[in-house]
């Protein structure tokens, strides 16, 4: 309960207790690109065609519909456009969204889910999403990603106790850059693009198979089903009342660049459990064999029992304590 609510005080949130043990045992970062590495208020947005009016009032409409960051992203490009009625909203993770908005048919994803096979150009450097409106394709939209300030520090230091793996739903757009970050840092991840959320469930299924233990961090419903597998699922999230309910975690997007120390943290409160575990048991056996011997009355005896249990609490809370003070929390 102290370290949930140190991590709570910090913006950690766990579902309940039994996160804290599988913190234990993570030897294996799993990280999504998009929302997570990427800083989801800071995009850079273009459009390849030039949309009246009554189309970004479309455009924003359905977006405004998914939580998924590409859409958050378009939906807050065109923030200014009104709004209007969707009906029969269906996202299909991997793919991309479409409904009826304002009597049209409005359908928003990737390549195959849009166009299909039909040969369209676009930029290689960047996440696109296309769009078509009553089945006339329109043109796509261009993200450019940002990264989050303090990456490269963060990486680092999963870099000293964990694996490291980076799988995600875009296209290989910013491989090379990703690439160079990753060797110019000095580390051996895999990396894995053109993910579907079953492909990122069976790639943490993989390393649960060859003996790893997983830490999945994620934002959105393309990751529920490799935060849900995952020994401990982590939901990166803008805003914390919008999260995966897959996930065994929060944390606001703010302190993302904090998870190496709660890690740490989470590991050293486990490891206070144990030894308030072991400060019991010695307090059992110490009184068990006062007991036995008859050194000690009943009435005493009694008086002792709830100590051993108040101490115990008094340990466990002073060490959470100084642990969190000395770590900064």
């Amino acid at each position: 309960g102290n370290v949930m609510r140190v991590f709570g005080r910090n913006k950690f949130y766990l579902k309940n207790a039994t996160a804290i043990e599988e913190i234990w045992g993570i030897n294996h970062i799993v990280l999504d690109k998009t929302g997570t590495l990427t800083w989801q208020s800071k995009p850079e947005v273009a459009c390849s065609f030039e949309a009246d009016e009554k189309q970004k009032s479309l455009i924003y409409s359905l977006s405004s519909q998914s939580i998924h960051p590409l859409s958050r992203f378009i939906a807050g490009h065109f923030a200014k456009a009104g709004s209007l009625p969707v009906d029969r909203f269906e996202e299909l993770p991997g793919k991309g969204i479409e409904g009826e908005v304002g009597g049209h048919k409005v359908k928003m994803g990737n390549k195959e889910y849009v166009v299909g096979n039909k040969p369209v150009a676009f930029p290689a450097n960047s996440s696109v999403v296309f769009v078509a409106i009553d089945d006339s394709y329109l043109g796509y939209i261009k993200i450019k990603n940002k990264y989050r300030p303090g990456i490269e520090k963060f990486l680092l230091q999963l870099k000293e106790h964990y694996k490291i793996s980076l799988i995600t739903g875009d296209n290989a757009s910013e491989k090379d850059y990703l690439y160079n970050l990753f060797t110019k840092l000095d580390i051996k991840a895999t990396m894995k693009f053109h993910q579907s959320p079953h492909d990122k469930r069976e790639y943490i299924l993989h390393l649960q198979d060859s003996g790893d233990k997983p830490l999945m961090i994620g934002d959105g419903l393309n990751d529920a089903g490799a935060l849900k597998q995952s020994d401990l699922g982590v939901s990166i999230s803008e805003d914390i009342n919008a999260f995966s309910p897959a996930c065994d975690a929060i944390l606001d997007a703010d302190h993302f660049t904090w998870l190496p120390q709660f890690l740490r943290f989470g590991k050293m409160g486990y490891r206070i459990v144990l030894i308030s575990f072991g400060i019991s048991f010695l307090y059992n056996i110490v009184g068990l064999g006062f007991a036995v011997t008859g050194y000690l009355s009943p009435l005493v005896s009694a008086i002792l029992m709830p100590l051993s249990s108040i101490s115990v609490v008094i340990f466990t809370t002073l060490a959470t304590r100084f642990t969190a003070g000395k770590m900064g929390f």
